[in-house]
């Protein structure tokens, strides 16, 4: 996903801040591997609220078995649709994966995305940051974090999602004492695309925690 996004305007920041970022961008960065739905994306985030990474993978592994939907051909089981999970109470979500506490709150997140699969229209363009902001912060268990990281996956790059990857980047990397407020400065200059601004730092420091 993501190969019909026009980077351009981004590509405009990055030639300001330096030929490594624009090489970058001309290479094909700038644009968001994602999972099939905004469902997806928002159910896969709260996966990643307190804990660790391989804890993330077991739950998306659970999830992704013939426990909430059948196999397909190929015998690989895809991420089940708010519908297979609807109906079902935190005791039996819980028994067939490892999703702890988060068991209330996705099971709300799939009553929510089979009303509204758009959440409000935050994907599109058609709503500023702080209108889909609020819609997001609005869902159960998610909190400032969690609602930026889905609104990245949306397409809105202006606050950078804060967890303990970015925080160890931060300390590691500049000694700041205060991460938010030095992330807001460091980044300024990326305007809305701030977030962008620090991932692709990271990359050309090969730091990019998912890969370079």
């Amino acid at each position: 996903m993501g190969l019909k996004v026009d980077t351009s305007e981004l590509l405009k920041i990055a030639q300001g801040v330096g030929r490594p970022y624009e090489k970058l961008i001309r290479s094909g960065a700038g644009r968001m591997l994602r999972g099939a739905s905004l469902w997806e994306d928002a159910a896969k985030t709260l996966f990643t609220t307190n804990c660790s990474w391989a804890l993330t993978q077991r739950m998306c592994r659970a999830l992704c078995s013939d426990r909430f939907l059948p196999a397909a051909p190929s015998g690989l089981t895809p991420f089940p649709s708010p519908p297979a999970l609807s109906d079902l109470t935190e005791g039996q979500l819980t028994s067939s994966a490892p999703v702890g506490y988060r068991a209330e709150y996705l099971l709300s997140l799939a009553k929510r995305c089979l009303e509204d699969p758009s959440l409000g229209g935050i994907e599109g363009g058609g709503i500023d940051f702080q209108n889909a902001f609020g819609i997001v912060r609005q869902l159960k268990g998610f909190g400032p974090y969690a609602s930026a990281h889905v609104l990245v996956l949306a397409g809105f790059f202006e606050a950078i999602p804060v967890d303990s990857v970015v925080l160890g980047y931060v300390r590691s990397n500049y000694r700041a004492r205060k991460p938010e407020s030095f992330l807001s400065r460091h980044y300024r200059a990326w305007g809305k695309y701030a977030w962008w601004g620090m991932k692709l730092e990271k990359i050309l420091r090969r730091q990019n925690w998912l890969g370079d």
